[in-house]
């Protein structure tokens, strides 16, 4: 919390509706773009954020190593991981996708 109870926010992007909704509910803005002094900060990339430093009562608008769930090839890999250890059938539910760079994967998407 903030001077006075209020709430601190830092925003890094153009974000001007979000900024000022925030403002509008009493929200503090902390214009030091590195600082961290917040309770809310929300940025445009995830390595504008030092997870190593986001204490538990502050809130940020990205995952830290979320590149497992984020982007096709980390979905792809855990889901790949689940299915050996679980009985599951992952082309069911999860579009047909190849690691180009595993050779059985390649062979098969040939």
């Amino acid at each position: 919390m903030g001077v006075s109870g209020s709430k601190v926010f830092i925003v890094k992007g153009k974000y001007k509706d979000f900024r000022n909704a925030l403002i509008e509910r009493g929200w503090v803005e902390n214009t030091d773009k590195n600082s961290l002094f917040y309770d809310l900060k929300w940025t445009t990339k995830v390595k504008d954020i030092k997870f190593e430093t986001v204490k538990p009562a502050q809130l940020v608008n990205h995952f830290n190593n979320n590149a497992c769930l984020t982007s096709k090839y980390g979905l792809c890999k855990s889901l790949r991981s689940i299915m050996l250890n679980e009985a599951l059938d992952i082309d069911r539910f999860f579009p047909k996708a190849y690691d180009m760079s595993d050779l059985q994967d390649f062979e098969n998407f040939l």
